[in-house]
């Protein structure tokens, strides 16, 4: 995400579920780390109560995720110790992309299609994490709760996840 100046950026960690589309997880760093990612996961695996559930993991080959509950996909890349071992504990398969694809990931593709796209996308940038922050809520909002989504039936990702969307449909 852009920062408040050229060549500074916030990090966006996303976790969404492939099954709803429902944005499960997200966090605004201002670096990129394992460990920050490890601690998101771990906190909306905790959240979404797929303990239980047998979990997947898509990362493409390189630093950062997002993830998801029931068939869980990294955004960006995602290599580390923290990483590793907090999938080992919460027993999360890791799934990785195609050697030199770039674009193996579709689903978070979109996704941050989506995102930049919004007419209330800031193109100067961010001034602040917290301006970050308040944006990603009001999005993953709107997102999971008011967008109806061409890939799940024109239902929007709430009403899937919950299992709401057999009614409306």
């Amino acid at each position: 995400m852009p920062g408040p100046a050229l060549g500074m950026f916030f990090y966006l960690y996303l976790i969404v579920d492939i099954f709803s589309r429902k944005i499960v997880g997200w966090e605004v760093h201002e670096r990129e780390g394992a460990e920050l990612a490890a601690v998101l996961i771990r906190q909306a695996v905790l959240a979404e109560g797929c303990t239980l559930r047998p979990l997947v993991l898509h990362a493409d080959n390189g630093s950062p995720p997002l993830v998801i509950c029931r068939q869980i996909t990294a955004g960006q890349r995602m290599k580390g110790a923290a990483m590793t071992t907090t999938m080992e504990k919460l027993g999360i398969t890791a799934s990785y992309s195609r050697p030199r694809v770039s674009n193996d990931n579709p689903f978070s593709e979109a996704l941050f299609r989506t995102c930049k796209y919004r007419p209330d996308w800031p193109t100067k940038g961010f001034a602040t994490r917290a301006d970050a922050q308040a944006w990603v809520k009001s999005f993953a909002s709107w997102y999971n709760g008011q967008h109806l989504h061409s890939a799940i039936c024109f239902v929007t990702p709430n009403a899937r996840h919950d299992g709401r969307d057999h009614a409306t449909l």
